[in-house]
């Protein structure tokens, strides 16, 4: 599957990762990771950290599947705002949720901290804007409703709002908690660290095309090379529906377009730098880059066959430039340097797949879909290798792959 189109910012702003060599070799280990994206990267940190004997292997060469074409806005924010997660899945767990995000963020900056890792992570607010006047009591609701889990969530109307930020909208929610970051450079300075611990990182090795959820614990590539595991954990993002049937009726595919300016000057970006996004649905994004880019991302369409080419891509960064303009007026003529689209797949209620599929204990996925795929990979890590270890972990349910909305007044307690 083609997984992202177009010219990228990130790599063209550091050196890769090294390539890894192809298995050639009968494995064994306690855990086999399947894919070295992010997710990949996150779990393999977690796993090996707790003493496991880890494998991963990828059909591509390392860290060239989705993650180059993530924005990286890293959020406690779910796509579903809490007030619709507590319809769909009752108040406990809508707030658990919501808790748990929060925390995935908090974990995601410590983490970076403790390895030392040069990924340009800095802490910025987040705004989520109203588009409209009719929007505005809606977010009021909203906020209210996170500042009551204790949740720093600040509304603002849109007298506020221009006089804080320079930004004429109706309203605005203001988070404090949220960061920005270069997810190549975070995603290859944790694969050096988990190869520094141990971990066997093979690229390039396709795995041979067979009923994955009744094939374990021996998986074989391609080539005929085997690999034996006690778990296998398939971090497959959005390829993940063509290996599990199962998985293409809980998700939507989408294609999201995103473009990166020119470096600005810095009486050019708006206050504070915050992380910004609308409430509209697709929804434009933004965010600034530690060399004073301005990122921008939304346009999403649903997808059914191949990303879009070219022209395609080039006419929606230029729609994308407009649009940031209208959302902060100094941004009018923003040039636009890099563009690119990248599939993703979205739930009914936002919320990612983490977990053991079906009855199969030795198979788990990690599938961050939404559009805050890189917290929710942090989740996944600490939640898959819990399972693995035997500990029990209260916000496994939340995301489990047979999770089901309860009928609104249901009681989920």
């Amino acid at each position: 599957m083609q997984l992202r189109c177009g010219q990228l910012l990130w790599p063209e702003l550091s050196p890769a990762m090294r390539e890894c060599a192809p298995l050639a070799r009968h494995e064994r280990c306690d855990v086999l990771i399947v894919g070295s994206g992010v997710t990949g990267a996150l779990l393999a940190i977690a796993l090996s950290q707790e003493g496991l004997d880890v494998v991963v292997v990828d059909k591509r060469p390392m860290v060239r599947g989705s993650t180059p074409a993530s924005t990286a806005l890293l959020q406690y924010e779910i796509d579903t705002p809490l007030t619709e997660l507590t319809r769909l899945h009752g108040q406990a767990d809508a707030e658990a949720a919501y808790l748990r995000s929060l925390q995935g963020v908090l974990d995601l900056q410590q983490m970076v901290k403790d390895l030392a890792l040069d990924c340009d992570l800095i802490p910025r607010s987040s705004l989520y804007l109203a588009r409209k006047h009719d929007d505005a009591a809606f977010l009021r609701r909203e906020a209210d409703a996170r500042r009551a889990i204790g949740i720093n969530a600040r509304f603002i109307d849109e007298t506020e709002l221009r006089r804080e930020f320079q930004i004429h909208r109706p309203a605005a929610i203001v988070s404090d908690v949220a960061l920005e970051m270069d997810p190549w450079r975070f995603t290859n300075q944790l694969w050096l660290r988990a190869i520094e611990r141990g971990v066997r990182v093979y690229d390039r090795t396709p795995l041979r095309a067979e009923r994955w959820s009744t094939a374990l614990p021996s998986l074989h590539t391609d080539t005929g090379w085997r690999i034996d595991a006690r778990h296998v954990v398939f971090a497959t993002g959005y390829e993940s529906p063509e290996m599990f049937p199962e998985l293409a009726k809980l998700c939507q595919l989408h294609a999201t377009f995103a473009m990166a300016s020119v470096p600005l000057s810095e009486s050019q970006l708006w206050s504070s730098r915050a992380l910004i996004w609308e409430k509209a649905d697709p929804y434009l994004y933004l965010r600034t880059t530690a060399d004073r880019r301005v990122v921008v991302g939304g346009r999403d369409e649903s997808l059914t066959g191949d990303l879009p080419g070219t022209e395609r891509i080039q006419h929606a960064a230029e729609s994308l430039a407009r649009e940031a303009a209208s959302v902060y007026a100094p941004l009018a003529g923003l040039e636009v340097q890099y563009a690119w689209t990248g599939a993703f797949a979205t739930t009914v209620d936002g919320l990612p797949y983490i977990g053991r599929i079906d009855a199969n204990h030795a198979c788990h996925v990690a599938l961050g879909y939404g559009g805050n795929g890189i917290t929710f990979s942090v989740i996944a890590a600490q939640l898959i290798t819990d399972a693995i270890l035997g500990r029990p972990n209260e916000s496994a349910r939340l995301f489990a792959v047979g999770r089901r909305p309860v009928a609104s007044g249901e009681s989920n307690a």
